[in-house]
């Protein structure tokens, strides 16, 4: 963004054994003068008391981006929680992301915020956008592939499958390691009005 706004961060230490009797000019040069031969008979910083400072740049500092509004949240990352909620959706079987959407926002609301302080609404962080949420479910699914991913292609295909026609169909996973390198699963798909299945698979995966 090339915004020149900057944080300072000033770490004090304050050594009370070089407090100024009184305040003058004098006093100041003796007593810093003292100090700094301490520093140089290595002073053992421990004793003084740490503080920090921090400024924070004006509103006016910040250029090209926002810094008020929907766009001032738009890189806002999807808070721990919330994308936590997404992935427990999604592995339970939600796929789209309008009704995942829907959950999350009753979570936030319900369950992070039951006091009803809610954040605002453009905050990316707590109400991500469906791109947010598809992006987490892609990203869960590739992270799960292997015989979960696969597996669960499947379960998509079948649904698909489903609303595109009349075939009754069923999915078993399968766990069962054969011969020590790998699982297995299989559906089968049975078309309206026959007598058996018509067909079906049975694959080994590679773990």
């Amino acid at each position: 963004m090339d915004c020149p706004a900057k944080i300072f961060v000033y770490h004090l230490i304050s050594f009370h054994d070089f407090q100024l009797e009184r305040d003058s000019t004098r006093n100041r040069k003796v007593t810093v003068q003292t100090l700094k031969n301490g520093f140089e008979q290595n002073i053992d910083k421990d004793k003084g008391t740490h503080s920090y400072m921090i400024k924070f740049p004006k509103l006016s500092d910040h250029k090209n981006h926002a810094t008020s509004g929907k766009l001032a949240n738009i890189r806002e990352k999807v808070d721990p929680r919330v994308r936590n909620k997404i992935v427990e959706l999604y592995r339970s079987g939600v796929r789209k992301a309008i009704e995942i959407k829907r959950h999350t926002d009753t979570y936030v609301r319900h369950e992070l915020f039951p006091s009803g302080d809610l954040p605002e609404a453009s905050r990316r962080r707590f109400y991500p956008t469906q791109k947010d949420i598809s992006n987490l479910m892609s990203k869960d699914r590739y992270e799960g592939k292997n015989s979960v991913l696969d597996q669960q292609n499947v379960v998509d295909l079948l649904n698909n499958w489903k609303q595109e026609k009349a075939i009754n169909m069923f999915f078993r996973p399968h766990t069962i390691k054969i011969n020590g390198d790998g699982h297995i699963f299989c559906f089968a798909i049975k078309q309206n009005g026959s007598k058996g299945f018509c067909r079906n698979m049975v694959i080994k995966l590679h773990c």
